[in-house]
């Protein structure tokens, strides 16, 4: 348990790397609402999370969004919005970014942008360098920075965008960089309405400026976001679902994988639409392979729980387990993805036990592990 009483500890965000590299970082409520951000580490090989420290307090005017990565030594990149309470229901704020070396306390918090952003999104590759990346004024925004030398580089323009959404970063070596978002323009009126919707990329090779952004998966049905990951080469892998509303609704889930310096290929199926409604999978990637976790509900209640692997595009989705939970009408349970470097992917998922049983309403934390010597699908 963290230190603090209640309110201490609110919406925390983790971030880990091998080795028991550990990074958790949370906002603060106590005694008043957006008042700090809190960061604890552990080291590779350390046995526990260190102390608590507080990188943010009530001077800074209303914190939110805290995003955190780090890499196997130790090295941590921390951003967040602050000065939140400057915007409507605190929801937008400048951005401010902690870095911490492996082994020493976090530093000082340095604000990059003082304008009203969305939440960053950071990513760290296996040196130590990595992005902070956000949005704002109709453009994304992109800074370089180094967790070991303590550097924070030039804020750069990545691209125009319109109805920017789920911003999401990844890194590789030698400052390589990945960030996607999602962006909306809706046009028409009445029946003639349509709300075009796309995901926009923009890639750095080691060594060079981001390239002119990109956009994959343009589509007119509701694309609400968008998953990224990169393995320690740079190669990275974008999933999306977006979801067709007729006489009920249903979903498309693609992916599309990246070279390192390259850009995106053409869309990879993994399930077709028209069967069910499926969350977005969540992704990992590692030693050139992806396994990505999601769930899908063909009827009320009835969850499916399913995964794919490959080396890099996924193979054919597996079920892993089916849950009943009733007549709900909230979204299905997400499942998280997860790869270690031999290509073990481990998946995690929630199950609820089924309305009326005799410990209807529990629910439990259940995991599901792929052996990769044997089989390219988690079993």
């Amino acid at each position: 348990p963290l230190p603090g009483g209640r309110g201490a500890v609110v919406g925390p965000v983790l971030a880990a790397a091998g080795g028991g590299a550990l990074a958790l970082a949370w906002r603060v409520d106590q005694p008043r609402a957006y008042e700090g951000i809190g960061l604890a580490v552990r080291d590779p090989g350390a046995d526990a999370l260190g102390a608590p420290q507080t990188v943010a307090d009530d001077s800074d005017g209303g914190v939110r969004h805290p995003a955190v990565a780090i890499d196997r030594r130790g090295d941590t990149i921390l951003a967040y919005n602050t000065g939140t309470r400057a915007s409507h229901l605190n929801a937008r704020g400048g951005v401010a970014i902690v870095l911490r070396a492996a082994g020493q306390p976090a530093g000082t918090a340095r604000i990059v942008d003082p304008g009203l952003s969305t939440p960053p999104a950071v990513a760290i590759g296996s040196e130590g360098r990595g992005i902070v990346a956000w949005s704002g004024n109709r453009h994304v925004y992109a800074v370089s920075v180094d967790a070991v030398a303590g550097i924070v580089g030039k804020v750069t323009t990545v691209a125009g965008a319109t109805g920017v959404d789920s911003l999401v970063a990844a890194a590789g070596p030698g400052g390589a960089a990945t960030v996607a978002w999602v962006s909306r323009v809706a046009s028409g009126q009445g029946r003639q309405y349509h709300q075009n919707s796309w995901i926009g990329v923009a890639r750095r090779a080691p060594g060079h400026r981001f390239a002119h952004a990109a956009k994959v998966g343009a589509t007119r049905d509701y694309l609400a976001n968008v998953a990224l990951a990169a393995d320690e080469d740079g190669t990275a892998t974008l999933a999306w679902s977006p979801r067709a509303f007729h006489h009920r609704a249903t979903t498309t889930t693609s992916t599309a994988t990246a070279a390192p310096g390259q850009p995106f290929g053409a869309p990879h199926v993994v399930v077709p639409g028209g069967a069910a409604e499926c969350s977005t999978p969540t992704v990992a990637a590692m030693s050139g392979r992806t396994v990505l976790a999601w769930s899908c509900e063909k009827t009320a209640g009835h969850t499916e729980f399913q995964a794919a692997t490959g080396t890099p595009d996924p193979g054919p989705p597996t079920t892993i387990a089916t849950t009943n939970r009733g007549a709900l009408v909230t979204p299905p349970p997400t499942a998280l993805a997860t790869l270690d470097e031999h290509g073990t992917a481990t998946i995690f998922f929630v199950e609820s036990d089924p309305p009326g049983s005799p410990t209807g309403g529990t629910s439990h934390v259940l995991t599901v592990t792929s052996d990769p010597t044997t089989t390219n699908d988690p079993r």
